[in-house]
């Protein structure tokens, strides 16, 4: 079981509370997750099977927290794959080499564009598939997120509005394969936030 978290408070107060908790200090790593294409720099603690990870909220100062147990199928998705390291100066770090790649993004450049004209923008869209926990706990609900998507249609951060527990990993290992059009704006194609929302429910059968 996995659970995603956000904390209102400072990002400095989320890692010393976690710390306190753990009793240990945290680990800093940059990693990336099936299906998402960003990096993610942050701080993570494991022990006795638990699992957490600490990273900035990128619209506000506050923490987002992942927490779970190291079990299939959300041990991978916690821990995350170490991404590789890449000097700081290299020729094939161009602005034109890889435009959706780069890894830090301004926020205030960003425009805001409601989820039904995203909604028209969708060229490939992969439906989650309902956690068989979920199902056997007969747990339906909907959830809303927050995108980043970026000047190639690309989702990349996404940050819970309001998203049952159980139904969350599976929505964002599908939401972070979609692919839209560019969004343009004033003629050129530009990064946007929206919302996305994901419907689950079960049928029910007499």
């Amino acid at each position: 079981m996995a659970f995603n978290l956000s904390w209102d408070s400072p990002y400095a107060d989320a890692i010393a509370d976690m710390e306190k908790r753990f009793g240990i200090s945290g680990q800093k790593r940059s990693v990336t997750r099936s299906g998402w294409r960003t990096v993610r720099e942050e701080m993570q603690w494991e022990t006795d099977g638990v699992s957490a990870s600490v990273f900035k909220d990128p619209f506000s100062d506050g923490a987002i927290i992942w927490v779970g147990y190291l079990q299939p199928p959300y041990d991978s998705f916690l821990r995350g794959t170490p991404a590789p390291q890449t000097p700081a100066s290299s020729p094939a770090s161009s602005d034109s080499a890889a435009p959706c790649e780069r890894l830090v993004s301004d926020s205030a450049e960003r425009a805001q564009v409601s989820s039904g004209v995203m909604t028209g923008l969708i060229v490939h869209k992969i439906p989650p598939i309902y956690p068989e926990s979920a199902k056997q706990n007969h747990i339906e609900g909907t959830v809303t997120l927050q995108a980043v998507v970026d000047k190639c249609g690309h989702v990349g951060e996404l940050t819970p509005i309001s998203v049952p527990p159980e139904l969350f990993a599976a929505t964002v290992s599908a939401v972070q394969q979609w692919q839209y059009r560019p969004f343009v704006l004033a003629g050129k194609p530009a990064e946007v936030t929206t919302r996305i929302t994901v419907n689950f429910k079960l049928s029910h059968s007499n």
